[in-house]
């Protein structure tokens, strides 16, 4: 491999060298009269460098047979590399609390979806399965755990469930059309509730230092817990969510993707609406 390397080194040499030469002769060239003795100069050791890139041609022969034998070996590396990269992330996201199973590239964890890229060393952390795009990071076990971590105590707003309640409510109170029988647009909702979710501070100072970022995955996790604390809090009114039809899950903006339960389970939901006494 060294004496290889030594050759390419020695020809890429003589190739700068020519391309030097070359691009001099175009400059000079501009006044040709002017520079004649310059240019029959370099003409000559340009002349030189061709005859010595002749004599020495590329070994693109030896360079292929050189790839051919170490392509084998980079696979057998990659092969065990993703076979510990497995074990270190079981073990790292099991720390955490978070199951693993699926296979590469696709792994499961919970609510997320883990995309590994090997080439590029990344993996990109999906909200459910790949409906919503979180962030990427690299292929570390126990980074990865970590962002998972990180990701789960920031996902959605934190807010008490009864009090998202009151919320969810009051944003689709500003959405509900009497003749719109399906309900609200889910999305139409999402917008409402991500400037409720806001503090206090905000609300007296706009400013965007203090505006809470409230994404889609955000809205779809306190859906999640809003219904999973509604199954077991009887209340006079009824949370319903529709279920997407074909037509609804054409385009992101008209559905919303809603967890079932931990295990990364979902559907898609088009509406919402209340039944029951508004307070």
């Amino acid at each position: 491999m060294s004496d290889l390397g030594q050759a390419l080194g020695e020809y890429k040499k003589r190739l700068d060298g020519a391309l030097k030469l070359y691009e001099e002769i175009r400059r000079l060239d501009q006044q040709r009269g002017d520079h004649v003795a310059q240019l029959r100069s370099r003409v000559n050791k340009l002349v030189r460098l061709i005859e010595e890139l002749d004599q020495a041609p590329l070994d693109t022969d030896g360079l292929r047979h050189w790839v051919g034998e170490y392509e084998p070996l980079l696979s057998q590396a990659e092969s065990e590399l993703r076979v510990r990269f497995g074990r270190e992330l079981e073990a790292a996201l099991a720390e955490k609390g978070f199951p693993l199973r699926g296979q590469y590239p696709e792994l499961k964890s919970g609510l997320f979806t883990l995309q590994l890229d090997f080439v590029r060393g990344k993996a990109t952390v999906w909200y459910g399965p790949k409906q919503e795009r979180l962030e990427e990071c690299p292929l570390r076990p126990a980074d990865m755990a970590s962002r998972l971590e990180g990701i789960m105590k920031r996902l959605g707003s934190g807010i008490p469930e009864p009090e998202f309640l009151g919320k969810l409510r009051q944003a689709y109170a500003r959405q509900v059309s009497a003749a719109v029988a399906k309900g609200v647009p889910i999305t139409a909702i999402l917008g409402e509730v991500a400037h409720l979710v806001q503090d206090a501070r905000f609300h007296q100072d706009p400013r965007k230092e203090l505006y809470r970022s409230y994404g889609r995955a955000d809205f779809s996790y306190d859906l999640f817990r809003l219904t999973r604390f509604l199954r077991v809090s009887p209340s006079d009114t009824h949370l319903r969510l529709a279920v997407a039809t074909r037509e609804y899950t054409k385009r992101r903006q008209d559905f919303l993707w809603v967890p079932d339960d931990e295990s990364g389970k979902g559907t898609a939901y088009s509406h919402l609406r209340f039944e029951g006494e508004m307070p």
